[in-house]
C-alpha cells in the first residue's frame, strides 16, 4: 500500500452550520455553498491585496464536504422509502465540513476571517476548527466522515473556477 505524501494531508477541519440550534429557518445548500465561496475569496483578496487570481498556487488546499441532513444514511432512505416526507424534511439542516491544508502560523487568521464573515451572514451561524492528526489513518478516517451522507465534494480548484 502506497504511503501518503504529508504535503497531500489535511491538517485541520472548519465545520459551519448557518442555523446551528435553529430548527425554523432553513438555508439552501447552494447558498450556503456560494456564500462559502465569496468568503474564501474575500480572504484571499484581503491577504494578497486584491490579486488573489495572481496567488492560485498559494491558495490552501480544500475539500469541502456538503451535508443536508442531520441524520445518518440507512435513516434518511428510510424515511424517503416510507415517504415520510415531512419528517425528512425537519431534518434538512445543511452544513459544510471544509478539510484544510493550511499552516499552523494561518489558520487561525483564516478561521476567524471565516467565522467572522459568517456570522456576519448567519448570525445564528456556528464554526468549529478541529486539528486533523498526520497519520494516514486519521486522513482516511475524517474523509470518510466528510463522506458519511454521500455528501458532494468541492476543491479549491472548484472555488477558483467558479464550479460552486
Amino acid at each position: 500500500m502506497k504511503q501518503m505524501n504529508t504535503k497531500d494531508m489535511f491538517n485541520w477541519m472548519i465545520t459551519i452550520q448557518p442555523t446551528y440550534n435553529n430548527r425554523f429557518k432553513k438555508v439552501d445548500i447552494n447558498e450556503l455553498l456560494k456564500s462559502y465561496k465569496y468568503i474564501n475569496l474575500d480572504f484571499y483578496d484581503k491577504k494578497y491585496k486584491r490579486k488573489a487570481h495572481l496567488h492560485k498556487e498559494e491558495q490552501y488546499k480544500q475539500m469541502i464536504c456538503s451535508h443536508l441532513y442531520e441524520t445518518n444514511t440507512s435513516d434518511r432512505e428510510y424515511l424517503i422509502k416510507m415517504d415520510y416526507r415531512d419528517e425528512l424534511r425537519e431534518l434538512y439542516h445543511p452544513h459544510l465540513h471544509c478539510l484544510i491544508q493550511c499552516p499552523n502560523n494561518e489558520i487561525w487568521d483564516f478561521f476567524y476571517f471565516i467565522r467572522k464573515k459568517m456570522r456576519m451572514k448567519y448570525p445564528l451561524s456556528s464554526c468549529s476548527l478541529i486539528k486533523i492528526n498526520q497519520l494516514e489513518e486519521d486522513q482516511i478516517r475524517i474523509i470518510q466522515y466528510g463522506d458519511k451522507e454521500q455528501s458532494v465534494f468541492y476543491t479549491k480548484t472548484d472555488l477558483i473556477n467558479g464550479v460552486i
